[in-house]
């Protein structure tokens, strides 16, 4: 079985529990607050959370932000259907994988993909097409889980079903400056993730 076919069956079969897990959704719910921490309390902006899950981070922005316009993606329809009736329309919603996302060049002011990123089957191309659809000046931001050490990213890779690669603090801000970001940025959450944000050079 390929990295994508585990990854929707441990997605599809873990939605129906996936809100319901104490542990997760306290260390969840920190990390999206402070990737949330990272967007700016602008008007109407357009938002994409690539990897939405069960939509909680879009209900979060949908709080806290005035007028957004949110979307989200993920390959779980059943985490999809989830996220529907718990947002109740609040955000356009659509089966795709990262790597080919449904949106034109330019559209959204943020792209933010949260504890998704480690299960990208090919990451350099993900990055690349969050780009795309970013406009000039827009913001990425790659929340992902991170251990301090890589020989506990190797093991995690070993264990979690799914999982491609786990990136350490460096590569992740490697990946940011050769795939054309800049005012590069990292913030430590929760303790065993990492938070790094980039404006899209124009």
């Amino acid at each position: 079985m390929d990295k994508k076919e585990q990854n929707l069956r441990f997605f599809n079969s873990w939605a129906k529990t996936y809100d319901r897990s104490f542990l997760l959704g306290y260390w969840l719910r920190r990390m999206q607050a402070d990737v949330v921490s990272f967007v700016e309390k602008s008007k109407g902006l357009k938002l994409l959370d690539v990897g939405c899950g069960t939509g909680e981070l879009l209900l979060m922005l949908s709080e806290k932000l005035e007028n957004p316009g949110l979307y989200g993606i993920d390959i779980s329809k059943n985490m999809l259907m989830i996220a529907e009736k718990k947002l109740g329309g609040k955000a356009l919603l659509k089966i795709s994988d990262v790597e080919s996302l449904p949106f034109k060049d330019n559209e959204f002011d943020y792209v933010i993909t949260c504890e998704a990123f480690h299960h990208y089957l090919n990451q350099n191309k993900a990055i690349n097409e969050m780009k795309r659809v970013l406009k000039d000046g827009g913001k990425l931001i790659i929340a992902d889980v991170n251990f301090f050490f890589d020989i506990f990213h190797r093991i995690f890779e070993v264990f979690e079903p799914g999982c491609v690669r786990v990136n350490n603090r460096n590569e992740f801000i490697k990946m940011f400056e050769l795939n054309g970001f800049n005012n590069i940025k990292q913030k430590r959450s929760n303790v065993c993730g990492v938070i790094t944000y980039g404006i899209k050079v124009k």
